[in-house]
C-alpha cells in the first residue's frame, strides 16, 4: 500500500520545469553537435577528455603534418596556437619559495615542448 501511495504521489507531484527544460535543451545540443561532428576523424582516439602523453605526441605529429599538406589546416592549427597561447607568458614572484616552486614547476622537463 505504502508503495503505491509513494509511486501516487511522485506522479503528482509538482516537477521541477527548469530542470526539464534544461535537460531538453541540452539534448537539442548535443544532437546538434552530433550533426556538426559527423564525417569529422577523431584525433584522440577515444570519446573522453583524458589524453595519454602518447596520444598528445600522435596528434602533436599529426598536426604538424596536416599543417604542411593542407593550408586550412595550418590556418586552424595558427588560430588555436595564436588564441591559446598568445605572444608567450610570463610569470614572477617577490616570494622566494614562491619563486623557487614556480620556476621549478616552469623549467620541469614535463613542462617543455616535444
Amino acid at each position: 500500500m505504502k508503495d503505491k501511495q509513494a509511486i501516487r504521489l511522485r506522479e503528482i507531484a509538482p516537477r521541477d520545469e527548469l530542470e526539464i527544460l534544461i535537460r531538453e535543451a541540452h539534448a537539442s545540443v548535443e544532437a546538434d553537435l552530433a550533426l556538426e561532428d559527423a564525417g569529422w576523424i577523431n584525433l584522440s582516439g577515444q570519446t573522453g577528455d583524458i589524453i595519454t602523453g602518447q596520444e598528445r605526441i600522435i596528434n602533436l605529429q599529426l598536426s604538424r603534418l596536416y599543417s604542411l599538406k593542407d593550408p586550412l589546416g595550418k590556418q586552424a592549427i595558427r588560430l588555436w596556437t595564436d588564441y591559446t597561447f598568445g605572444t608567450g607568458m610570463t610569470s614572477h614572484s617577490d616570494e622566494d619559495t614562491t619563486e623557487e616552486v614556480r620556476k621549478a614547476f616552469w623549467d620541469s622537463k614535463a613542462n617543455q615542448s616535444v
